[in-house]
C-alpha cells in the first residue's frame, strides 16, 4: 500500500523517486496478494485531456511495467491530481475501466467495493464533482455496503484525504475531510467494526487511532521535495491481516523497517498487573536491552481514585517519572486545571 508519487511524466524528478520506491515494493517477499494506491499516481492537474493521458499511459506502461497486475491485482482511488474536475474523472473511468463499477449513483469507478472471502475493500471518493469536490466523501453507500457485508471478518476503507489532521497540517476540504462530514464518516466506520481507514495526501507516514479505528497515512511513493526533510521519508508499507489483526511496516528506498505496529494491541490479563502504593518507588520498570535491539514495550497504567473538587485548579499527579538531579521529571501524566484535563507532559 502507497500513494502520491504524482509521476507519469519522462525525466521528471518524481520519475526517480517513484523508481527508487517502487525498486523496493518488488522486492518484497513473498510477493503481496493484491496492491492499493491510494491516489494521485500521475502530476496530472492539467486542463489538457490529451496530457492527463499521457501521463497515465507511461505511469502504466513504463514506471508500474515491473507490477504483474494479473498476478497481483493493483487498486486504486481517486486523487486530487487525478480527478480534479469532471474531465478528469472521466478519464480516470476510461483509463481504471477493470476496477468494478458498483459504487453509487453517478460515482461508478471512482467508488467501489471488493469482497474477497473474509475480506471487505471499500475504497471511497472524498472529491467527487458531484459533492462539491475537495474534502467530501458519500456516507449513505458507505453505511449500506458495510451493512450489507456485516459478516466479513476484516473491514478496510481506503481513500485520499485524511479525516485527522496529521502533524498539524489541518484545513477542512484541502488538508482533511469537511469536519461534520469527517465526524459522520467516522462514525460510520466505529459502527461497523472497521478495522482501519488507509489514507495518503499529506506526505507524510502517520498513524493514529481514534474510537479502535486506526488512521494509517501513506504518502511517500516519490513526492520527495515537500517532505520535511529529515523527519519524513520516501516509503512503501507491507502489511498482513490474519486471526490476530492487522500487522504493517513501512519500509523507505533502502528497504529497511522504519515504523511498525501489531494492532490491535495483545495485552496481559489485568490480574497479573503490577499494584503501585501512593508514594515514591524505585522504577518499576527497568529497560536494560540494548538500544538498536529491534523490539518495544508497551505500558499501561490504570488509576483509581478521588478527584479534587471542581473549584480546585491546582496540578493533580497521577503519576510522574524521574532521574536524581535538578531536571525536570521527562514524564508526567496527571489532571491539570479546574476542567480536570488528563495531561501527559514529556520533557
Amino acid at each position: 500500500c502507497y500513494g502520491d508519487s504524482c509521476s507519469g511524466v519522462p525525466g521528471a524528478p518524481h520519475e526517480a523517486t517513484f523508481a527508487a520506491v517502487n525498486a523496493v515494493a518488488a522486492r518484497i517477499w513473498p510477493p503481496p496478494e493484491f496492491t492499493c494506491f491510494l491516489g494521485d499516481e500521475i502530476s496530472g492537474l492539467t486542463a489538457d485531456n490529451e496530457v492527463l493521458r499521457q501521463q497515465w499511459r507511461y505511469w502504466f506502461d513504463h514506471e508500474m511495467a515491473w507490477l504483474d497486475q494479473h498476478a497481483i491485482p493493483l487498486y486504486h482511488t481517486t486523487g486530487n491530481h487525478t480527478t480534479y474536475d469532471a474531465e478528469s474523472e472521466m478519464i480516470f473511468r476510461q483509463v481504471l475501466a477493470h476496477l468494478p463499477q458498483n459504487g453509487p449513483l453517478g460515482q461508478e469507478g471512482l467508488t467501489y467495493s471488493v469482497r474477497h472471502q473474509d475480506l471487505l475493500l471499500v475504497f471511497i471518493n472524498t472529491l467527487w464533482s458531484g459533492l462539491g469536490g475537495e474534502g467530501w466523501v458519500e456516507t449513505t453507500w458507505l453505511d449500506h455496503t458495510l451493512r450489507d457485508h456485516a459478516d466479513a471478518r476484516f473491514k478496510l476503507v481506503l481513500g485520499h484525504h485524511p479525516v485527522h489532521p496529521v502533524n498539524g497540517f489541518s484545513g477542512p476540504w484541502q488538508r482533511e475531510l469537511a469536519r461534520d462530514n469527517g465526524r459522520r464518516f467516522w462514525r460510520i466506520l466505529v459502527q461497523h467494526g472497521v478495522l482501519a481507514y488507509l489514507c495518503s495526501h499529506i506526505l507524510a507516514f502517520d498513524v493514529q487511532v481514534h474510537e479502535g479505528v486506526l488512521q494509517i497515512v501513506t504518502a511517500g511513493a516519490g513526492t520527495a521535495h515537500r517532505m520535511p526533510e529529515g523527519i519524513e521519508y520516501l516509503h512503501c508499507v507491507q502489511l498482513a491481516l490474519d486471526a490476530h489483526g492487522v500487522r504493517y511496516q513501512v519500509l523507505d528506498t533502502a528497504g529497511r523497517i522504519r515504523e511498525w505496529l501489531a494492532w490491535p494491541l495483545a495485552l496481559p490479563p489485568a490480574e497479573g498487573w503490577t499494584a503501585l502504593a501512593s508514594g515514591i518507588h524505585a522504577s518499576p520498570i527497568v529497560d536494560d536491552k540494548p538500544r538498536d535491539t529491534p523490539t518495544t514495550r508497551v505500558i499501561l497504567w490504570q488509576f483509581c481514585g478521588v478527584c479534587a473538587a471542581a473549584s480546585d485548579g491546582s496540578a493533580q499527579t497521577l503519576l510522574s517519572g524521574w532521574s536524581p538531579g535538578p531536571a525536570l521529571a521527562p514524564l508526567w501524566i496527571g489532571l491539570r486545571g479546574r476542567e480536570q484535563h488528563l495531561s501527559v507532559l514529556l520533557s
